[in-house]
């Protein structure tokens, strides 16, 4: 079978919802739950209030790059394990377009190329009256074809798939590459369970051993990270003691 018509085969389990402008995907996808099917995917071209981790914006520039969110309603995607999820499809769909290029997690959950952000992850719960989980939404943006003067908007080093390789990418094409690694994650979860998942997530994360900085609402410490643990907590060996994180942002320390 070729390539483009597994990806379509493929596209067929998602219900793709395409929207021109929406204030956030995520946002979207939360208000609009109960009506949505599992594993909708929601694509916009344009996001005129992108959300980051920790409230922070994602710079969403008009049909230049992927602005997406998937809608689980599995019990088996609650937790981490959505997270680790995510993060591990975006990067398998990033390895699968540009095979040439390195790119690896880096904890929490962002992808990086080459010491630069390409990609961030944001899941949110969904739960019934009465508090009772419903489901995730992953919200996911990728920067595909944002051109090398634009990036600098960014708050980060930041790069896009067009200022590495040269290539504009076909955003849908790459929405179905990642579904369709999303629908390989949640297949492995059922099959294998979390642990198999979180082993390869923290094996692909390029953190542990390094000397960094972690800025964060209750944290401001340096020092080495020496595990992740099986929860998704980074450790972190300061001069004073040894920390376990679960949230903050992160700086490699020369």
């Amino acid at each position: 079978m070729s390539v483009s018509k597994s990806l379509e085969r493929k596209t067929k389990m998602l219900k793709i919802i395409e929207l021109n402008e929406v204030d956030s995907t995520n946002r979207y996808a939360l208000d609009n739950f109960s009506v949505l099917a599992d594993f909708s995917l929601i694509i916009a071209k344009k996001q005129t209030m992108g959300r980051g981790r920790r409230g922070k914006s994602w710079v969403s520039p008009a049909g230049l790059n992927l602005y997406a969110s998937f809608v689980i309603k599995d019990r088996n995607f609650g937790g981490a394990a959505a997270s680790w999820a995510a993060s591990l499809a975006a990067l398998s769909a990033l390895r699968r377009t540009a095979q040439d290029i390195s790119f690896r997690l880096k904890w929490p959950n962002d992808v990086y190329c080459r010491g630069k952000k390409i990609a961030g992850i944001l899941c949110e719960t969904k739960s019934n009256n009465g508090n009772i989980f419903a489901g995730i939404v992953m919200g996911i943006g990728v920067n595909l074809n944002m051109p090398p003067e634009d990036l600098v908007q960014i708050d980060k080093p930041a790069t896009s798939l067009l200022a590495e390789t040269g290539k504009s990418i076909d955003i849908r094409t790459f929405a179905a590459v990642l579904g369709n690694e999303l629908i390989r994650y949640r297949d492995t979860i059922v099959i294998n369970g979390i642990k198999p998942l979180y082993e390869e997530w923290k094996n692909e994360n390029f953190i542990i051993g390094k000397n960094v900085h972690v800025s964060g609402d209750s944290i401001d410490a340096d020092g080495t990270v020496i595990d992740i643990d099986g929860n998704g907590a980074l450790i972190l060996k300061s001069k004073e003691e040894i920390l376990t994180l679960h949230s903050g942002d992160i700086t490699l320390l020369l």
